[in-house]
């Protein structure tokens, strides 16, 4: 079995961390995937995850130090998970990866091609899968605003973002603003593609 390694994101509310566990699931529960799954995300559990998940709290925070710390957590999370799971043919799905980083850190100001330098080392996903939706239905999904990028306004650049890059890296984009069931029959037609090939 070849490896495979999936990223699943979209702008906050998108319903990334829902559709990643339940993808995992589907996979788990086949018989041929059953013991070759494993579900991650970013930021990490880790130190430095932990270390952001603290920082973007602060509305005042440097966004070439929230790019480089996000650099650090994803390279730590190469190292200790995803490399390694990808050397044993593992299906990998991640929620969340470089991805967000260049579209929510693009829309802070910062140069694609600076993030991309500081990501080179990093392992480049089989599948991305952006959930697109407006920011103001985003939003009414989220219990409680979180962090200082979630924002209206903010979230609209971040949108525009990934829709301009999925020309350039071909990421596959699903309307997310549909019935749970709907999103995810979608996700798994990808996936069950990309098997074939």
């Amino acid at each position: 079995m070849r490896p495979l390694f999936i990223v699943i994101g979209g702008i906050d509310g998108s319903g990334g961390t829902t559709h990643t566990k339940l993808l995992f699931n589907w996979l788990r529960n086949n018989q041929k995937f059953h013991n070759k799954v494993i579900l991650t995300k970013e930021p990490t559990e880790g130190k430095i995850g932990k270390l952001i998940r603290q920082y973007l709290k602060d509305t005042n925070s440097n966004s070439k130090i929230d790019a480089l710390l996000f650099a650090a957590d994803r390279l730590e999370h190469n190292i200790k998970t995803l490399i390694p799971a990808y050397k044993e043919e593992k299906i990998i799905i991640c929620d969340r990866y470089i991805e967000s980083s260049l579209a929510y850190q693009e829309a802070q100001g910062l140069d694609t091609e600076w993030l991309l330098e500081i990501n080179k080392n990093i392992l480049k996903p089989d599948l991305t899968i952006i959930l697109d939706i407006k920011p103001s239905k985003s939003l009414k999904r989220k219990d409680k605003l979180q962090d200082k990028f979630e924002n209206i306004e903010f979230l609209k650049q971040v949108r525009r973002i990934y829709l301009k890059h999925s020309k350039r890296w071909d990421y596959k984009i699903i309307n997310s603003d549909k019935d749970i069931e709907i999103v995810q029959q979608e996700i798994r037609k990808i996936v069950i593609k990309w098997f074939e090939k």
